[in-house]
């Protein structure tokens, strides 16, 4: 039997009461956190990196508003991109022009 290779990048969601919380990637506990966006105005996302590189992505936000972001930062992931951090936290640039870089 061939082994068969899973590039997939690995996510979840729970919807809460009025909020979505979903995770894509995989992270530790060394990893350290990029945010976008605040939980107070009802969306917020986090860029997380190890040593420099991007390795997940977590989104907390109310009904399906982080659904489109999160779903940008797994693709992220999945092509292996690593765009500059300070790109990630601001919000007037758009996610997909990332996918570009």
């Amino acid at each position: 039997m061939q082994a068969v290779k899973n590039d997939a990048v690995p996510w979840l969601w729970s919807d809460q009461y009025d909020w979505s919380f979903q995770v894509a990637g995989m992270f530790d506990s060394q990893a350290q956190l990029i945010s976008r966006g605040s939980a107070a105005e009802g969306k917020v996302i986090y860029f997380i990196h190890s040593d420099g590189v991007l390795t997940g992505v977590v989104g907390w936000g109310k009904g399906t508003s982080v659904a489109k972001d999160v779903r940008v930062g797994q693709m992220l992931l999945q092509q292996g991109k690593n765009p500059p951090f300070e790109m990630l936290a601001d919000d007037s640039i758009s996610l997909k022009k990332l996918l570009k870089l």
